[in-house]
């Protein structure tokens, strides 16, 4: 089992057996897609290990000294640090560019809603809007952007779904990974009814075209089905596929598949019936997750390697011409009217791509949990926000920064020393950091610039001087409309009752009910990856 890139891992030794926890910083995939954001990584007698006490191994294979994750940027170079002071206090404030029309909870206290809703694809037909998840279908009158309407709570007959998609103005869609496809009637959206359902496994990407159903099959490839008379009726199967998520809208008669494994993978649709596979483009970075296209471009989620962007003059032969970062791990991106907008594990992204190989900064939004689900019209974006549904539009006319930083918690050298944390304005005019405010005794915080621009990266140091064990708690004050100041909790020298404790032997079943004990690992590396079974 391997281990997700980005992800930081905070090494403690000093026994005969040393533990490592690791948590998810980012994310290739959805962490339903892999685990839940808690791991604990368990090494017994794991020497040589290559990196000294309190370092970090990186997904390079290198050691990072005293920094955290996402401390990337090369700072050998001199930097004039520039010390920040103040209470924090926050000045006048630009607009946000960014206004939240609506944030509904979905855990609707009801009978017969679902206690969890978890949205993770959303599709809109009209005033329609659709979420499904763990929660079963969600259905939304939308007219009015303000008050969303919910329709009615349909369970999920097959337990919980993965994507759905618009077959007609009144018949949708929907795809559960382990368990099939379902054909569902709208004619009433309150009660939606099922119509058919076919059985199978490893069902996850849809894709509706010329009155036909595309159903990329993990470990497969893909299975054309005819949703005609009201039932699910295979008409083929196409295979080469490997770990297929997503399959785009197509363009020129080409659609594109967001494959983990092989990277982006066009379908040739000219004979609707019979689909013909293209060269899988590798990506280098990150792994494929979403896939959407328009206008002669395609946009491939890439998890902590933000969305690629390539171009189709060749549509079977597409080339990537830019790459930007989210700021988190970039689950699922849309792209409408020279705008593309992305969820992550942090918020939603905006970006201009009116020029698509030169994307531009244009909002950035934080959001309640995780943007797993995503889509949008132009300058209005509908996020399925874990257990929210959140309506946004966005105002382009409006200038703003917006600060990113790596997470909310840090631990300083216990004797002493410095702690570098990167930085970025995903905004669309300039960072200003107005100030600084510490709890801690003995710790000064400096930035390599107090100005960054749209899109510009730069640092934030936190030099302590070092003494008895510590916890505070330091803020960052800046013109970023959305979050003024950015509070983050800081310790040094405070034991941890787990951290660098050997593990106490156990035993557990994996999902095949095969067991394992830990002694019996010794030597080599075992991963616990906890998750949910239902």
């Amino acid at each position: 089992m391997g281990l997700s890139k980005g992800c930081q891992v905070v090494v403690s030794k000093g026994s005969d057996s040393p533990a490592i926890w690791m948590s998810p910083a980012t994310f290739q995939a959805p962490w339903h897609r892999q685990v839940m954001p808690s791991l604990l990584l368990l090494l017994a007698s794991c020497k040589p290990f290559p990196c000294a006490e309190g370092e970090l191994l990186l997904n390079d294979g290198s050691c990072s000294g005293s920094q955290d994750s996402g401390d990337t940027a090369d700072t050998t170079l001199p930097i004039d640090w520039v010390l920040l002071e103040g209470d924090c206090s926050v000045g006048e404030l630009p607009a946000d560019p960014i206004v939240e029309r609506s944030n509904i909870f979905l855990n609707q206290e009801q009978p017969g809603v679902s206690p969890f809703a978890e949205v993770v694809d959303l599709d809109k037909r009209g005033d329609l809007l659709l979420g499904v998840g763990q929660g079963g279908l969600l259905p939304y009158d939308v007219s009015d952007p303000d008050n969303p309407e919910f329709l009615g709570f349909y369970p999920e007959q097959m337990g919980r779904y993965y994507k759905v998609e618009f077959v007609s103005e009144t018949r949708i869609v929907v795809s559960h990974r382990d368990r099939g496809v379902e054909l569902v009637s709208m004619d009433d959206p309150s009660a939606p009814r099922t119509l058919s359902i076919l059985d199978g496994k490893g069902f996850e990407g849809l894709l509706v075209h010329e009155g036909l159903v595309y159903v990329t099959q993990r470990g497969q490839g893909i299975v054309v089905l005819d949703p005609s008379s009201d039932t699910l009726t295979e008409v083929t199967q196409l295979g080469g596929l490997t770990s297929p998520w997503e399959m785009s809208k197509p363009m020129d008669g080409v659609a594109y598949v967001a494959d983990a494994a092989l990277g982006l993978v066009p379908v040739d649709l000219s004979t609707p019936s019979s689909p013909k596979l293209g060269e899988p483009v590798p990506v280098s970075d990150g792994g494929a997750l979403h896939v959407a296209a328009a206008d002669g471009f395609v946009y491939m989620s890439l998890g902590s390697a933000g969305v690629g962007i390539f171009e189709t003059s060749d549509p079977m032969a597409p080339t990537l011409v830019a790459q930007v970062p989210t700021g988190g791990s970039a689950t699922m991106a849309w792209a409408d009217d020279g705008l593309l907008w992305v969820g992550d594990n942090k918020g939603v992204a905006v970006f201009d791509v009116s020029d698509p190989t030169e994307p531009l900064n244009q909002a950035r939004e934080l959001t309640e949990q995780f943007a797993l689900a995503m889509y949008s019209e132009g300058d209005r974006g509908y996020v399925g926000d874990w257990n929210y549904m959140r309506i946004l539009d966005l105002d382009r006319s409006v200038q703003a920064p917006h600060l990113e930083m790596p997470g909310d918690s840090f631990i300083l050298p216990e004797d002493g020393g410095d702690k570098l944390l990167s930085i970025r304005n995903m905004g669309n005019a300039p960072l200003v950091l107005r100030g600084a405010a510490s709890a801690v005794e003995g710790l000064q915080v400096y930035a390599s610039s107090e100005v960054l621009e749209s899109g510009e990266e730069g640092w934030i140091k936190l030099s302590y001087a070092g003494g008895a064990g510590m916890e505070g708690s330091v803020c960052v004050s800046s013109n970023d409309p959305d979050e003024a100041t950015i509070d983050f909790a800081v310790e040094a020298g405070v034991d941890d009752p787990f951290i660098g404790q050997p593990a106490p032997d156990f035993v557990l079943q994996d999902l095949d009910g095969k067991s394992y004990k830990l002694s019996d690992q010794l030597g080599h590396p075992v991963v616990l990856a906890y998750f949910a079974t239902w």
